[in-house]
């Protein structure tokens, strides 16, 4: 798999944050599925983009959307967190939180590979960046939770970010500088 230049990062760090805009956003506005698809065909077209390695980022993909079944639907059957789009009686995350999860796999596996190779760290940045993120998701109207919501959402975070960097360095070869 070829090592992306820092232009490369930075361009995939762009859209990572404007699909999380798209995906939140849709959502927010009742516009779920097109922003799903399109953050889909552009998942796939990174994968592609990774050559014979393509089953590799898409494998580090599939855990990070099995960590988002798993975190979304706990906090969907505990009540704490209500997602636009979802059924509180199923606890399985409607399409846009399953995307959001496969773009943030797909962030691991690629940009980030260089930059978030250490579980810890991993660890850490999920216990703050994932509230964050749920913040904004609650801003554009997306989410909204309970009391104790956030914190728990701090903690799934924390548990899941570093087992999809684990697999991320278990599969894809160590980031080479460029």
């Amino acid at each position: 798999m070829k090592s992306l230049s820092r232009s490369e990062i930075l361009a995939y760090m762009l859209l990572q944050q404007a699909l999380w805009v798209l995906l939140v956003w849709g959502a927010g506005a009742g516009q779920m599925w097109w922003p799903s698809a399109v953050t889909a065909a552009l998942l796939a077209a990174a994968c592609w983009r990774a050559g014979s390695d393509w089953w590799k980022v898409a494998a580090v993909i599939g855990v990070g959307v099995a960590c988002g079944i798993a975190v979304d639907g706990s906090l969907i059957k505990t009540g704490l967190v209500l997602y636009a789009g979802s059924d509180g009686e199923v606890p399985i995350p409607p399409m846009w939180i399953i995307a959001l999860w496969a773009m943030f796999a797909a962030t691991i596996a690629l940009p980030a590979r260089k930059l978030l190779t250490s579980p810890i760290v991993a660890g850490i940045l999920g216990a703050i960046g994932g509230p964050l993120a749920y913040l904004g998701g609650r801003v554009l109207g997306a989410i909204t939770w309970h009391s104790p919501g956030l914190i728990l959402i701090g903690v799934f975070f924390a548990l899941a970010t570093p087992i999809i960097v684990l697999v991320a360095n278990r599969l894809l070869p160590p980031a080479q500088p460029t």
